[in-house]
Order: C-alpha cells, then sequence, then structure tokens
C-alpha cells in the first residue's frame, strides 16, 4: 500500500468513526497539517525555553542575593522544560514568585509540547484511526482533566491548592519540580494519584485513545497498543519484584510487607518515569541504584511524557533477533529501531564520558547514574545537583538531546515507513 493510500484509508476509518473534522486552515490558507503542526509547537517550546532562560537570570526569580547565574539558570530552565526535573540545592519553594511561576510553566509547556508532538507522529507513524484535532483535542482534555483530578485527591489541609496542582502536574508530566512535600512512598495519595498520573502521562495520547475505545466497544487495540500495554505491565511487574525488598523493612526494624509492596511499586513507575523524590537513591544499596539505572534506560511508552530508549525497543530488539535467526527478511522499523538503540547508548556513553572530564573527583557510578537520568530525563540522582562548569553544560546538553532525540526517530519513522506496526523512538 502506498503512503497516499494508507493516508487516505486511515481518513476513512476516521470518518467512520465519527472523527473527520479536520483543523481549519490557518491566515496564509494553508493547511493545518501534523508536521506543520509539530513545527509551530516545537518553535513556541524552544522560544519559551529562552525566554525562561532570561527570566530566571532576573533577580526577582530567586530570593534576593542568591540570583541565579546564567548557566545555572539556562540549567534550570532546561531542567523544567525537558522534564527532566532534577532536584537543585535551591528548591523550587525557595525561589521568588517570579522563579516559581516560570519553572511550573516551562513544566506545563514542556507536557503538553511532548505529547502534542510525539502524539501526531505516533498517529502518523502506525496509521491509526483518528485525526490530527483529534490529538489535539484528546492531549489537552487528558491533561485538563487529570491535573483536575489529581489536584483534588492530592490537596489536604497540610497541602494547599497551589501545590497540589503543582504536584499533579509534575506527576502527570514526568517531572520531579513541584511546590510543597509530596505525600511518603507508602502513602495513599502516593498511589492513588501520583503514580497514575505518571504512568498515564507516560503511555502517549493515541494509546490512551485507542483504550478508550476499546473500553466504549469501538474498536480493538492495534498491535502497538497490544504490545506497548503488555511490555509496560511486564517492566512494572519486573520492578516491583526487584525493589520490594528495599521497603521490607519497617521504622521498628520487623518484617513490612504492605511497606515492601508500597516501596517497590512506587520504585518501579517512579524510576523509569517520574523521577519524583520519594526515596533517595543514596539511601539504597548499589545493587538497588543499578537497577534504578536500568529503569531508567527503558523508560516507559512512545509520545509519553516518559524518556528512555522506551519498551517498544525492547520488541523490536527480540523480534528482530527472531527474524535474523529463522533466516527471515528483515523490516524497515526493526532497522530504525537498532538505530535509535544504539545511538540512545551512545549518548549515554558520552555523557559519561564528558561528566569523567569535567568531574574527576566524582564516583564513577555516580556519574553513570547522572548520565543516565538525564538522558532519560528521569532526575533521579544521589543528591541535589550542586555541579558548576563543564559538568552542569554536560548535563543540560544531556537533558535537551534526551527530550528532542526520540521525538525526531518517532517522525523519521513516520515519514519513511508505511508498515510499522509497533512505534519506537
Amino acid at each position: 500500500m502506498s503512503r497516499t493510500t494508507a493516508a487516505a484509508a486511515a481518513g476513512e476509518r476516521a470518518r467512520a468513526s465519527g472523527g473527520g473534522d479536520e483543523l481549519p486552515l490557518s491566515a496564509d490558507g494553508r493547511a493545518w497539517t501534523a508536521p506543520r503542526i509539530a513545527r509551530w509547537v516545537a518553535a513556541a517550546w524552544t522560544a519559551l525555553l529562552l525566554l525562561g532562560m532570561v527570566a530566571l537570570w532576573l533577580p526577582g526569580a530567586t530570593i534576593r542575593g542568591n540570583e541565579l547565574s546564567i548557566e545555572r539558570a539556562v540549567f534550570t530552565a532546561v531542567n523544567a522544560a525537558t522534564l527532566t526535573g532534577f532536584q537543585q540545592a535551591v528548591p523550587l519553594d525557595q525561589l521568588g514568585a517570579l522563579g516559581q511561576a516560570v519553572v511550573l510553566a516551562l513544566v506545563v509547556v514542556g507536557t503538553l509540547s511532548t505529547l502534542l508532538i510525539g502524539g501526531l507522529a505516533l498517529n502518523r507513524a502506525i496509521r491509526l484511526p483518528y485525526t490530527d484535532l483529534q490529538i489535539v483535542r484528546a492531549t489537552l482534555f487528558t491533561y485538563v482533566f487529570s491535573l483536575g483530578i489529581g489536584t483534588s485527591l492530592l490537596l489536604d489541609p497540610t497541602r494547599g491548592l497551589i501545590a497540589a496542582a503543582s504536584q499533579a502536574a509534575s506527576a502527570f508530566g514526568n517531572s520531579g519540580l513541584f511546590l510543597g512535600t509530596l505525600p511518603a512512598i507508602t502513602d495513599w495519595r502516593t498511589h492513588a494519584a501520583l503514580m497514575p498520573l505518571a504512568v498515564v502521562g507516560a503511555m502517549s495520547v493515541p494509546l490512551l485513545l485507542e483504550v478508550s475505545d476499546l473500553l466504549f466497544r469501538r474498536q480493538a487495540l492495534s498491535p502497538h497498543a497490544r504490545v506497548t500495554i503488555a511490555l509496560l505491565a511486564g517492566v512494572y511487574l519486573f520492578g516491583l519484584i526487584v525493589l520490594a525488598p528495599w521497603g521490607l523493612r519497617g521504622a521498628n526494624g520487623g518484617l513490612n510487607l504492605s511497606g515492601a509492596l508500597a516501596t517497590g511499586s512506587a520504585l518501579s513507575i517512579d524510576g523509569r518515569t517520574a523521577g519524583l523524590p520519594l526515596h533517595a537513591p543514596a539511601a539504597m544499596t548499589r545493587a538497588a541504584q543499578w537497577l534504578l539505572i536500568a529503569l531508567m534506560l527503558i523508560g516507559a511508552a512512545p509520545g509519553g511524557t516518559a524518556g528512555g530508549v522506551k519498551v517498544t525497543a525492547l520488541f523490536h530488539a527480540w523480534r528482530g533477533t527472531r527474524r535474523a535467526l529463522r533466516r527471515e527478511a528483515g523490516l524497515r522499523v526493526t532497522g530504525i529501531a537498532a538505530t535509535w538503540i544504539l545511538g540512545y547508548a551512545l549518548l549515554v556513553f558520552a555523557t559519561v564520558l564528558g561528566l569523567l572530564a569535567t568531574l574527576p573527583e566524582m564516583a564513577a557510578d555516580r556519574l553513570l547514574m547522572l548520565a543516565a537520568s538525564s538522558v532519560s530525563n528521569t532526575g533521579l540522582s544521589h543528591e541535589p545537583v550542586t555541579l558548576t562548569g563543564g559538568g552542569l553544560a554536560v548535563l543540560t546538553a544531556a537533558m535537551a538531546l534526551g527530550r528532542a532525540a526520540p521525538l525526531l526517530v518517532l517522525w523519521w519513522l513516520a515519514s519513511t515507513t508505511e508498515d510499522a506496526d509497533v512505534a519506537v523512538g
């Protein structure tokens, strides 16, 4: 099937499902196609990021006498806009009103931009029966609805409306920047609000639309949705099993099975998506820290707010190897997946080398966690990031590339491959 025929078929399916409405023409008479929307969203994200850097450098962004340097303002802005969320020496609560507003605005813009660009690319890459307008509408609705539910669950006498909303936005955006104090890792709000929001935000809007259609019996799940959901569940269970022992002992030293399950569940999600400071990695054993690094590198689903190489890359590595051993013809999507996996590994390796060159006094395992956390946009580290100079520049570049690279791979897949069944990137 040619690319034009495939696109026409997708449009027919969308019209059959009641979603044939299209975006209106722009002022110059040009259609708002998915690539054009993505370019404008990316341009707006870049412009707001630059404005955020300048705003954070202004005196009013911090407490008087504690102004950010240029390099620290750039790092803080990129840290927020890429949804990485590293904790810093000066917490968000201790910034000035301008600084808090800028950081939270960048988290919101970064979340919506990632979901829109990734969702439009994913919808095209695997030829789902949704129009571009449906993706845009669903993105805005999902964001507002999720934040409303999350804020209402997190709101309590010790947590005001703004703090609750910021924590809900942080969890949905898989960022680690928020106001106020997070619930404890075993608190019911962590498992009823923060972790579900992180999972939903990491799934991508087209995948959520498919799940919605399945629940209302409008259509079955696509191969991409089936593979992605199965792998997300599998990786979650793996993380739960291997990380649960670190919560097995209660405060009094006795066995605490419920605490172990709560800790393992939260760390399995938080370690590869949200990056919220629920449990300090420095307080865990080295084995647990290495498991967290592995979860960071895996990440979640293509087109969502989480980073990492994505779970579907594991599927393509397995299927491509099986086809090769069976002497079957290779698929183009497998080649793109292999390129992406290799490129991602090289980016992590280059980040490690950059940190080794600029921070020779720091332990190698800590540098590896910083590298994996920055490239995967997770934001977990042994301690708040207080680096300066070259080390800070390396982390800033790694965060920006870690956010942009998977979206570019998704658009590469959407633009060049007509028979992709499971997306990657």
